[in-house]
């Protein structure tokens, strides 16, 4: 323990992640991120959404009314998201 009663270790959590530390923010911001790509990828299935609006009479314009059954734009999408 140093002269204040902290260790090093404690010494170092609080100077550097601290709740107004930069790292801190950095790492808050990138873990919201993170959880909500996740939470998102996993809740959000677009050919449902898509066969709900066109089962009650929407449309969508411009918009193609199939979707390749191969997941090629599923790995396009998380390509370009991560990129």
């Amino acid at each position: 323990p140093n002269a204040d009663g902290k260790n090093g270790f404690v010494n170092f959590v609080n100077d550097w992640l601290g709740s107004n530390s930069p790292v801190y923010i950095i790492i808050f911001i990138a873990l919201i991120v993170a959880f909500s790509y996740f939470y998102i990828s996993i809740s959000f299935n677009p050919v449902e959404v898509a066969n709900n609006i066109r089962n009650n009479g929407g449309a969508i314009i411009g918009t193609v009314f199939y979707l390749p059954k191969n997941g090629y734009h599923d790995k396009c999408d998380t390509y370009y998201f991560l990129r």
